[in-house]
């Protein structure tokens, strides 16, 4: 097995944090000269987990590499499309991994409880994200805030790694960033973006037949649950917050899944007058919290935080394990403190 040092030289001594901070050219190299990558994305993946992972894991199968694509989260059947999502595994391999790559993670708990202590352990992780919240976790970490999506950043590994695009290659990229851009819709969405899906398309990329999947179709159940979760939104701070809850009761009405939610909170976000929407869904034991901005001004990341969480300035997340009245008083409050701050446009 391949042994791999602390990094190479930083990009820039002029951060204070440049020495945590690596280029794709140098995150490239570092999975090149690896036998075994174990790849990863955060629990509950969404589309750009699913493709930024399984991007890179096909790219490194092409150059090669023994591969395993892990994820805590049972596989969704909504991402079924996917060139080779199916291979993801619930369970560590048996092999050790030479690096462990984690995509699409602001912070190393994001990988999930029942493998956080795996992958901490590990000398060699690569961490490839673009949250602005990214705790540069990784011996290597290549973060790029401005990019609409953790696939917009393995494309360019991908172009580091010199290794061509196939058509399932680039299906897998342009996915993560038609999801993780609501289809080139969000402020998120650059001209390196188009530029990059350009060239994903003409790789072999089905444009149309990716959006229809990510948004085009919804269970009846799906379709039944979040109309009847948004014909009971709540309304804070005049308006320009709206909530909505989802207990496992609400779910189980519809026969319903977790997953008949995605979506639903910018549903609410699109509502006019609306400057921050919430999403509170119970999962067991845990709350999953979901939020969206409207106005840039706005920092949902920096509200997630003080919760543990993170995410980006108009889209962040965290987890609560505590009682349900106690997240409210404390949530609803600081968002509206955080809307209020922003006054008139």
């Amino acid at each position: 097995m391949r042994r791999f040092s602390k990094g190479p030289k930083s990009v820039s001594n002029e951060d204070p944090q440049a020495a945590k901070r690596h280029t794709a050219e140098q995150v490239a190299e570092v999975l090149l000269k690896a036998e075994r990558i174990l790849v990863i994305s955060h629990y509950n993946p969404d589309g750009d987990a699913y493709s930024s992972s399984t991007g890179l894991a096909l790219a490194l199968t092409l150059k090669g590499k023994t591969v395993c694509l892990l994820n805590e989260s049972p596989n969704s059947d909504r991402y079924f499309f996917i060139p080779g999502v199916t291979a993801t595994v619930n369970q560590p391999p048996a092999w050790v991994p030479d690096v462990i790559a984690v995509c699409d993670c602001g912070d190393i708990k994001r990988v999930g409880d029942s493998l956080i202590s795996y992958v901490s352990a590990h000398p060699c992780v690569v961490n490839i994200d673009h949250h602005v919240s990214n705790t540069l976790f990784g011996a290597y970490n290549l973060l790029v805030e401005r990019a609409s999506s953790a696939c917009e950043i393995v494309y360019q590994v991908v172009k580091a790694m010199r290794q061509p695009l196939t058509k399932d290659l680039a299906t897998c990229l342009l996915t993560g960033l038609v999801s993780d851009t609501g289809s080139f819709r969000y402020a998120s969405t650059t001209a390196d973006t188009l530029r990059a899906a350009a060239e994903l398309k003409e790789a072999g990329a089905e444009l149309p037949m990716i959006a229809q999947k990510l948004f085009e179709e919804r269970s009846l159940p799906a379709v039944l649950l979040q109309s009847y979760l948004l014909s009971n939104i709540r309304q804070h701070a005049n308006g320009k917050v709206v909530e909505v809850f989802a207990s496992e009761a609400d779910v189980a009405r519809f026969n319903a899944t977790l997953e008949d939610l995605d979506g639903i909170v910018e549903e609410a976000r699109a509502i006019a007058g609306v400057v921050a929407s919430t999403v509170i869904r119970q999962d067991g034991e845990i709350w999953r919290v979901s939020m969206r901005a409207k106005d840039a001004r706005l920092d949902l990341s920096a509200v997630a935080q003080k919760f543990g969480g993170g995410g980006h300035r108009a889209a962040a997340a965290f987890r609560w394990k505590k009682s349900l009245e106690e997240l409210r008083s404390l949530l609803l409050p600081e968002l509206e403190r955080a809307v209020n701050a922003l006054g008139p446009r």
